[in-house]
């Protein structure tokens, strides 16, 4: 049943007439007679006491009119509320200096900020400072607690990171149980290009190598597959990608690539 053939009835009702109730309704008076007779087929009984020049409801209309109404009224208090609530979902705006730590806190949230719309990006250090401060970002996860900040906003520790080498067992660096910068500088690496920090400490540690950059993490996933090519894993990656059963991890021993990070936001988290 279409929900204008209600409509028209209703409308019908309040006005008493069918040109009445076809200005209201911004229709013709033939258009509206015909709703009433196809409401009527519809339904398979007579809703209305016809004579030669008057229309009225009969005792099934104005019963079957109760129905109308209700739906009516239910509908639009079904649509009102969805909008008003569509209206009131907030954004929430995270920018982080590393992927993972992003990834984690958009699980981590709670209410009533887990059923926010989350708008997130890498950024670097100076950026996420300047955005809290002049409230583009909601929430910053940097790997600093010493930045001063006025005291509406919070600090919190979040959690570690730290970084390490995958390998397939054949290649050279397999036989070692740790490396450093120094011992893999010179190596070819796939990195992917939406890590943050990590791309600037890797660059700035390893001048001899070359980063094959992968713009999708289905990109990298399948080069890592693929390839005999080193890559970089986490802690915290791991837990969101699996490593094929081919490759080893060998952590970075050099403390820089062992990183804690820092919530830093004005609200209650």
């Amino acid at each position: 049943m279409e929900f204008y053939l209600l409509e028209h009835l209703s409308a019908f009702n309040s006005e008493k007439t069918l040109s009445g109730a076809a200005k209201v309704l911004n229709v013709s008076e033939p258009t509206l007679s015909r709703s009433m007779k196809r409401l009527e087929e519809e339904l398979g009984v007579s809703l209305f006491d016809r004579a030669k020049n008057s229309i009225k409801l009969n005792d099934v209309g104005i019963k079957f009119l109760d129905y109308a109404n209700h739906i009516l009224q239910e509908t639009k208090f079904s649509i009102d509320s969805i909008r008003s609530y569509a209206n009131n979902i907030k954004t929430l705006t995270i920018e982080s200096i590393a992927p993972a730590p992003m990834w984690k806190l958009a699980n981590d949230l709670p209410e009533p900020y887990n059923s926010m719309k989350i708008i997130s990006s890498i950024e670097n250090s100076d950026k996420i400072v300047k955005d809290l401060k002049e409230g583009i970002c909601d929430i910053g996860i940097l790997n600093n607690n010493e930045i001063i900040f006025s005291n509406k906003f919070r600090i919190k520790k979040y959690l570690e990171e730290n970084l390490m080498i995958t390998v397939k067992k054949d290649h050279p660096l397999s036989k070692m149980k740790e490396v450093t910068f120094k011992d893999i500088n010179g190596y070819n690496f796939i990195l992917f290009h939406q890590t943050g920090f990590w791309e600037d400490i890797c660059r700035k540690n390893m001048p001899q190598s070359k980063f094959i950059i992968q713009d999708t993490l289905e990109n990298v996933e399948d080069l890592i597959h693929d390839s005999n090519i080193p890559s970089f894993a986490t802690n915290l990656s791991n837990e969101r990608y699996k490593m094929p059963k081919d490759r080893i991890m060998i952590p970075i021993k050099d403390n820089i690539v062992n990183v804690t990070f820092y919530i830093v936001s004005k609200l209650n988290l």
